[in-house]
């Protein structure tokens, strides 16, 4: 069930790019949403945006029917946090799951992360950091 969603532009925005750009590729808007600079600092490593968009890429190719659902969102200024569920079918080859390229099963998947945002004076993501469990995951991802 879902929580409380700001009715602030940021948190509109950052729906709306999860719906249009990343869960459906539109690199256009993925482009323009995120800033010249940006990095997401992971638990283990630091990524810029092509590797972010890499990500994003293998993420479509290994779930038909991918979906970001934004469980809650909170606006404070030019920073957000969100509780964000990544769901689809695992149909395809997995190359970037946090176990390595996983074979699909064919199975419905679901997995949380938490974000916090930064955006710069213009409103574009400047900086993410995300903070989850990749074992849930990996379980996940593993033939049933």
């Amino acid at each position: 069930m879902p929580g409380f969603i700001s009715d602030q532009r940021l948190a509109r925005d950052l729906i709306r790019i999860g719906d249009e750009a990343i869960a459906r590729e539109n690199d256009t808007m993925l482009r323009d949403y995120f800033a010249a600079n940006y990095v997401i600092h992971l638990p283990r490593v630091d990524l810029d945006f092509e590797s972010l968009r890499g990500y994003f890429a293998s993420l479509r190719a290994a779930f038909t029917d991918l979906r970001l659902t934004r469980e809650q969102i909170v606006v404070d200024g030019l920073h957000v946090a969100a509780r964000t569920r990544f769901s689809g079918t695992f149909t395809g080859v997995f190359t970037q799951s946090p176990g390595g390229a996983m074979e699909p099963h064919g199975k419905p998947v679901a997995w949380e992360i938490m974000n916090m945002f930064r955006f710069d004076a213009d409103s574009r993501l400047a900086e993410e950091w995300v903070q989850t469990d990749p074992s849930i995951l990996v379980e996940k991802l593993q033939a049933p």
